[in-house]
């Protein structure tokens, strides 16, 4: 029983890691869908997903502000730091897309 809340512990503290990747992995497929298929591209998706993925890093980081103040475990300082850390990747890995002007 001990083992399955080290996992759930794990998954808290790496949960907004995955955010990041699942941003990155639609935004990317999304391109190659649209550049494939339709040959056109609709930034829209993609200022979505990005909000909503920061959106939830937000949240991540609001839920496990405590650990910001030093007064809390590992699990939530670790979800502090990956929360802020993927909120910055998924804007960052957002620009080069939402620049994008077309196919081509």
């Amino acid at each position: 029983m001990n083992s399955w809340r080290f996992f759930k512990r794990i998954w808290f503290a790496t949960a907004p890691l995955a955010v990041w990747g699942a941003h990155f992995l639609f935004c990317y497929v999304l391109v190659a869908v649209q550049c494939t298929v339709t040959r056109t591209q609709s930034t829209l998706p993609l200022w979505l997903a990005t909000a909503l993925g920061a959106g939830i890093c937000g949240s991540m980081l609001w839920q496990a502000r405590s650990a910001l103040r030093g007064d809390a475990d590992l699990a939530s300082q670790v979800r502090a730091v990956a929360a802020l850390l993927a909120a910055i990747a998924i804007t960052w890995s957002a620009f080069p897309l939402l620049l994008l002007d077309g196919c081509g």
